[in-house]
């Protein structure tokens, strides 16, 4: 573009030098403007690269957020599987305290047995001797031929043993024999009445005849025993539920330590009732016997684990 030269007067120039200083203000401050909206531009450029950065980040931290959750997920995973070994092993341990609980019940513990308290001793307990020994209605009835009870074979060896050994020890032994009713399969001196277990008569071995369930009701039981000084006895023989209970619980009743061997006791199956119960099996009812006779009993698994000792009487004569 060409530039044109024109002559003016001072005036003029004054006014056309003000104009141009107000020219050149003007374009300063356009380009100050432009200047600073360049700036702007190129903060919301940096900030726009802050921003992305920050997103960035955001995505980083995101996906950092991600692993951790899926970290957190495996973890959760292995807590769930270290949960589901900590239950199956909690299950065993239930299991092995459960049947644990199931052998405490049936046979609650030879502590008891051992401090001379009550409850059940398991086999090879540690039992204090005892100083006589009752056997209860071993009558051929009960133990013998078609109608004895189920388990008279282990029975009759378990009570053999007992009075061996309650023979050699020099303890009291009285044998129980039942005189049932006119008719009755133990009526006296009939074949079933007669005691199974031959009978050394003598000062410290004697036949007691009973007609009651309870072998000290209207005998000489009680007197025999306090005549020896006999503080404890084990008792065998049958039948569980009826005069092996009767006669021990009265013992119980009269503070005597009764000892009373699981496997040397026995009694017939309880036939099925309608509308009640099926066939109750003959060892279901002993032991029910034993427990219902308390905590003061002893039950010892095994006769053989029963011990014997002379009474303090038989001591003091011997």
């Amino acid at each position: 573009m060409a530039i044109m030269t024109t002559t003016t007067d001072a005036a003029d120039d004054a006014d056309v030098a003000a104009a141009a200083r107000t020219g050149t203000s003007t374009i300063r401050a356009a380009a100050a403007d432009d200047d600073a909206a360049d700036d702007a531009a190129a903060d919301d450029d940096a900030g726009a690269g802050t921003m992305g950065d920050a997103d960035a980040g955001n995505d980083t931290t995101r996906g950092a957020e991600a692993s951790a959750g899926a970290g957190s997920g495996a973890m959760g995973a292995a807590d769930r599987g270290t949960s589901t070994m900590r239950g199956a092993e909690a299950g065993a341990g239930a299991g092995t305290m459960g049947d644990a609980d199931a052998g405490n019940n049936a046979m609650r513990g030879a502590e008891a047995v051992e401090d001379g308290g009550g409850g059940d001793g398991g086999a090879g307990a540690l039992v204090r001797p005892v100083g006589a020994l009752v056997l209860v209605d071993i009558q051929s009835a009960f133990v013998a031929g078609e109608d004895a009870v189920p388990d008279a074979a282990r029975v009759l060896d378990r009570s053999r043993g007992l009075l061996a050994r309650a023979r050699a020890a020099g303890a009291l032994v009285v044998h129980l024999q039942n005189d049932g009713e006119p008719g009755a399969v133990d009526a006296p001196h009939t074949p079933g009445w007669e005691l199974h277990l031959p009978v050394a008569p003598g000062p410290r071995e004697i036949v007691v005849r009973k007609t009651q369930d309870d072998g000290f009701e209207g005998t000489v039981l009680g007197d025999l025993l306090e005549a020896a000084d006999v503080g404890e006895l084990a008792i065998c023989g049958v039948l569980s539920e009826m005069c092996v209970s009767a006669t021990a619980r009265t013992a119980l009743a009269r503070d005597y330590r009764v000892v009373l061997p699981h496997d040397a006791h026995a009694t017939y199956d309880i036939p099925a009732a309608p509308g009640i119960s099926g066939v109750v099996p003959a060892a279901m009812s002993s032991r029910a016997a034993e427990w219902a006779l308390g905590d003061e009993v002893e039950i010892v698994a095994q006769a053989a684990d029963i011990t014997f000792t002379a009474p303090v009487h038989a001591r003091r004569d011997g």
